[in-house]
């Protein structure tokens, strides 16, 4: 097994698959996986919600950041946390904050 498959397999949304369905998943195109360094921003406040996005190891981090810089941390997401999924069939599907790694 890959070391993508591993990863994934170790959240429980993706139990069920068997390895061989990952690969051709992650090879098709249906999921992607992406790495982002630690302080990186994920998503502007205002930004389009298009996706849903599963936090397959680390911490996310939703902020507040206001006009003189400050940083106020609303919320944090770790392994298996869904991200965007309230946002994505929502009337208004923009994340309201930031999101950071």
């Amino acid at each position: 097994m890959k070391n993508k498959e591993v990863l994934m397999k170790n959240c429980s949304l993706f139990k069920a698959f068997s390895s061989h369905e990952l690969g051709v998943l992650l090879k098709d195109g249906s999921f992607t996986l992406k790495n982002y360094p630690k302080g990186n921003i994920l998503h502007f406040e205002d930004e389009p919600c298009t996706k849903l996005e599963i936090i397959l190891r680390g911490l996310v981090v939703v902020e507040r950041i206001d006009e003189e810089g400050n940083i106020l941390t609303i919320s944090e997401f770790l392994s298996g946390d869904l991200l965007g999924g309230n946002l994505l069939f929502s009337k208004n599907p923009s994340y309201p904050m930031t999101i950071t790694a």
